[in-house]
């Protein structure tokens, strides 16, 4: 089990197909910044989303941190633990 699902208490599968889900969102900008891969190799290995998809995740996840206090404390705490 990642960082990501032992904090948000359920396996990526369990929201990976919700579109626009900030959870999915999250972990897919975390990817973004601590792996190195690209976006369409994140895609791929997050159950075949294709790089657009991924890019405007992390966009809509970016936006969200600038609103959502709650959310930063979140991505904070796991980004510690990265």
């Amino acid at each position: 089990m990642c960082v990501a699902e032992t904090e948000l208490g359920q396996a990526y599968d369990e929201f990976a197909p919700r579109h626009g889900d900030p959870d999915r969102d999250m972990v897919l900008c975390l990817a973004t910044e601590r792996s190195g891969l690209t976006l369409r190799e994140i895609g791929e290995l997050a159950g075949g989303l294709e790089y657009r998809t991924v890019g405007q995740s992390i966009q809509r996840f970016n936006e969200r941190l600038k609103k959502d206090r709650s959310m930063r404390k979140k991505t904070d705490l796991i980004l510690r633990q990265l």
